[in-house]
């Protein structure tokens, strides 16, 4: 017999964290940063948003390849000047990516990605709910 030491927190867990702990083991290779990421679910899609303020959409990339969502990309660091004075740089510029597990009931040929005010927005549909069919018996 086996002892499973119970966590009265573990069926709280949020959608987002299921499915970022399902494509860990991805890798998009060495990442300068990470996008800070909002996931909601409604009764018919997960909604994604991404912040990547300063991205420009040619520098993007989406693709789901078996049943992996996967969002890639750079953020471009500014020109710096060679002007005498205080320079503090803060935000961080290089590659960045991101990974998500899609389950089966994500219809992975319909999605929708749009970008706004510096937020990437994607739309990922799910698949209408198979209903049980009736069987008539006759004689």
């Amino acid at each position: 017999m086996q002892f499973a030491r119970w966590n009265p927190w573990g069926d709280l867990t949020l959608p987002h964290q299921d499915l970022d702990r399902v494509l860990r083991r991805a890798s998009l290779g060495s990442a300068d940063f990470r996008p800070t990421t909002d996931i909601h679910e409604t009764a018919e899609a997960f909604k994604l948003s991404l912040d990547l303020p300063g991205v420009q959409l040619e520098d993007i990339e989406i693709e789901v390849t078996h049943r992996v969502l996967k969002i890639s990309g750079e953020r471009r660091a500014e020109q710096r000047t060679d002007k005498p004075g205080y320079q503090r740089l803060e935000r961080t510029f290089g590659r960045f990516g991101r990974t998500f597990g899609l389950g089966d009931d994500i219809d992975d040929q319909n999605i929708v990605a749009k970008m706004q005010d510096g937020v990437l927005h994607l739309h990922l549909p799910k698949k209408p709910a198979v209903q049980p069919r009736k069987i008539a018996i006759t004689n």
